[in-house]
């Protein structure tokens, strides 16, 4: 697995890059985690390696050695009992969305796909598969007795690369006709499973395109047993066989159209299975929410606890926005940032996945 720090070119700093992976733990793991989210639905409480989450129940905070904020926390504070800590994960790229000290500095651990300098951190590990699926297995799987699908809405922003992955799949809707392309103003589907299950083959585009960031839209479509081709990060080849997924240009449709049909002429489904059945595995025990929190819970540096425990009362992103001290930390970051952040919504793709 990729990780480690990386060279600080500014030797007036003190920043660290995220914390190496595979390092030995410096606790034992919690109990009981509490996982809050933006929309603060609850969902049945699930236990992975012997620990248990709770989803949005707040009265259980008070049994949770741990607290978990995915991106938003729904409210504009939460109380954090005496001894517990809390793990951020962030659910977006720097292009969409920022995540400014004042906030950052409440958390023990951050989970994020965000280099220097839009997040720093002593408690910064990497994403790696923690952000939440949207596909869920079907209780009885279909037989696949279709070709090829994409996934991918009609957003079209520019600072972002959403109009890159927009154009590559519109380019491949004309040169591939066997595609069936669903998405949020295209073809709408209730459920993800309907877009990967019934298909052998599918392809999976980001909308923001760097080492080390990858999203939901390739191990969905892994964990769902389909053959992946995939436009994102260029190191995603680090983390899953090589044998379940062919990478595709973005700015190339007509070669991300012959990859494809090579691919496919090749049986690439058929031959990669114990391929596919190895990225399914990885995605279960490894690059999935709960294993990601709980190797940050474990393997937290103690200056990064020591951090956060100034922090007892929570505070949302929105409800810092109206205290001095969160509005001057994220204009500073705005204008610390904002030469990076140009720099990244007209950057091209740094090359193909492995």
């Amino acid at each position: 697995m990729t990780g480690g720090r990386l060279p600080n070119k500014n030797r007036h700093t003190q920043d660290i890059e995220w914390q190496r992976e595979e390092m030995p733990a410096k606790r034992g793991k919690p109990r009981r985690v509490l996982i809050v989210t933006k929309g603060e639905s609850e969902r049945a409480r699930e236990t992975f390696d012997g620990v248990e989450f709770v989803w949005n129940d707040f009265s259980a905070i008070g049994s949770c050695d741990w607290m978990v904020v995915y991106d938003e926390m729904g409210r504009d504070c939460v109380a954090l009992p005496d001894g517990a800590h809390a793990v951020l994960v962030t659910a977006e790229p720097p292009t969409i969305k920022r995540y400014p000290p004042a906030y950052t500095r409440q958390f023990a651990a951050v989970l994020t796909s965000q280099p220097h300098p839009f997040i720093r951190h002593p408690g910064k590990f990497l994403l790696n598969g923690a952000m939440m699926p949207y596909y869920n297995p079907s209780p009885v799987l279909p037989p696949r007795t279709e070709l090829l699908s994409t996934v991918c809405s009609s957003k079209n922003q520019r600072h972002t690369q959403h109009h890159k992955r927009l154009r590559l799949t519109r380019a491949l809707a004309k040169l591939l006709p066997e595609m069936t392309w669903f998405g949020q103003g295209v073809r709408p589907i209730a459920r993800k499973a309907e877009a990967l299950e019934p298909f052998r083959y599918t392809i999976a585009v980001e909308n923001h395109f760097a080492p080390r960031h990858w999203t939901e839209k390739p191990t969905d479509a892994l964990a769902a047993g389909c053959f992946l081709f995939y436009a994102g990060a260029p190191d995603f080849g680090d983390y899953f066989p090589h044998e379940a997924f062919r990478a595709i240009p973005v700015d190339d449709p007509a070669r991300a159209a012959a990859i494809i049909r090579e691919a496919i002429a090749e049986d690439a489904y058929g031959k990669g299975q114990t391929a596919i059945a190895e990225a399914q595995r990885l995605i279960r025990e490894r690059y999935n929410l709960h294993a990601r929190v709980l190797y940050a819970i474990t393997h937290t540096p103690e200056a990064a606890i020591l951090q956060a425990s100034a922090t007892r009362l929570l505070r949302s992103r929105h409800a810092l926005r109206h205290t001095l001290r969160g509005f001057l930390s994220e204009s500073w970051q705005w204008l610390r940032c904002l030469p990076s952040w140009r720099g990244l919504a007209g950057r091209a793709p740094e090359g193909d996945a492995p």
